[in-house]
């Protein structure tokens, strides 16, 4: 008997994918980044760390420029002009100050990368990888069956 979820549900007391299922809308964080960003340390900085990770990679689609590359940009809202770092800051729910303080730490520690232009052409974040997660395969060149 296959288990379903109600239309009403969210989620499915389920664990494992059965070999017709696949993941959609997923994404996976490595080990290291889940490590550092619920530290000690992190929460020394602010305990809103980890939610601040998990908004920006988690942020709407139009936000995301290519495959872990986030680009934030000055809007137009009722004729005024929104700063992309007010942009940024709706996106993470935070205050100026919380996400200057998160973002400055994840940038130090390696987690993000971070650049903002000049003269108003808004800021890229860059959500990097653990080294650790990264493995090689062996090349199989050559070999015949």
């Amino acid at each position: 008997m296959a288990m379903q979820a109600l239309p009403s549900q969210r989620f499915i007391r389920k664990t494992e994918l059965s070999p017709n299922e696949y993941r959609k809308r997923f994404r996976q964080i490595d080990d290291d980044i889940i490590a550092a960003i619920t530290s000690p340390e992190a929460d020394t900085v602010t305990p809103l760390m980890s939610k601040i990770y998990l908004r920006l990679a988690n942020a709407p689609e139009n936000y995301w420029e290519r495959k872990g590359v986030l680009r934030f940009e000055a809007e137009i809202r009722e004729g005024k002009g929104v700063k992309a770092w007010t942009v940024l800051c709706e996106v993470l729910s935070v205050s100026s100050a919380t996400a200057n303080k998160a973002l400055s730490w994840m940038h130090k520690e390696g987690i993000i990368g971070y650049f903002s232009g000049k003269n108003g052409v808004g800021m890229r974040i860059f959500l990097n990888r653990a080294i650790s997660s990264i493995g090689t395969r062996a090349a199989y060149g050559g070999k015949k069956i």
